[in-house]
């Protein structure tokens, strides 16, 4: 049983140099998304049912974003996640904040099972409706329990759950 932590900046770290200067220093922690991703989408022989799971995150991608049409891709050299849309085929860096949020939540929700999942303020980068989708899928699709940080009525409304309010009181 894993617990993950997923803070309120998410963003892809790049591993193409035309990026670096748009993206800067993203620390020491490596980002395993294209790792997930690929190994998903191109399972061992005796874990085909792999595939399933990448499925499942890019019907997330295409339900939340109305874009029936998207496909993911991880190329050989594992340098980036390429996006096939409107006949274009674009690195992850070149689309939004947003895009890359889904995508690193979308992943960890679908690889991780059956975990304690903290997301804090998804959103901060997210359309009201994409908070919607993003937390039905959250809770139909997936077996992990989330608690997650918001301020969002858009989210706290989409599925049942229960809320929590907390506070300090005296410093505690």
């Amino acid at each position: 049983n894993n617990n993950l932590f997923h803070p309120t900046y998410r963003k892809h770290e790049t591993r193409l140099p035309e990026y670096k200067n748009d993206y800067g220093e993203e620390g020491t922690k490596k980002d395993n998304t294209i790792e997930i991703l690929n190994k998903l989408s191109r399972p061992a022989y005796n874990k085909q049912e792999d595939k399933l799971q990448f499925r499942k995150i890019v019907d997330l991608l295409r339900v939340v974003t109305n874009e029936l049409e998207l496909e993911l891709e991880i190329p050989h050299d594992l340098k980036t996640i390429t996006v096939h849309l409107h006949n274009k085929s674009l690195p992850i860096e070149a689309l939004g904040t947003g895009i890359h949020e889904l995508l690193i939540l979308a992943t960890r929700a679908v690889f991780e099972n059956n975990s304690i999942v903290c997301i804090e303020e998804p959103e901060l980068h997210f359309h009201p409706e994409i908070q919607r989708q993003l937390v039905r899928f959250l809770f139909e699709k997936t077996s992990n329990q989330y608690f997650i940080t918001t301020h969002s009525a858009h989210i706290m409304d989409a599925v049942p759950c229960t809320i929590h309010r907390i506070f300090l009181d005296n410093g505690k």
